[in-house]
């Protein structure tokens, strides 16, 4: 996985970027209201870690944003001379 940040630090705009390896996927559910499980992406690399957190809503919008670009390319074809 390649992350790549952009943040303000003071008045300027600072960029890191990163390839890190996905170490684990974690759903967290709360039995008293659904509507807050919590997605956790972990990954690591020899520099640098770290927890990506998505609401169930933000996962959905991801997922249904994925799905519609994998239905455009359904196939291909190899054209030889």
């Amino acid at each position: 996985m390649n992350v790549k940040l952009k943040f303000l630090q003071g008045k300027h705009a600072v960029r890191a970027e990163t390839y890190a390896k996905i170490i684990e996927v974690l759903v967290n559910e709360d039995l008293r209201s659904p509507s807050k499980e919590i997605i956790q992406i972990c990954f690591k690399s020899d520099t640098s870690s770290g927890i990506v957190e998505l609401s169930l809503k933000e996962f959905e919008s991801l997922k249904n944003s994925i799905s519609a670009s994998a239905e455009v390319v359904k196939g291909f074809k190899v054209l030889k001379e």
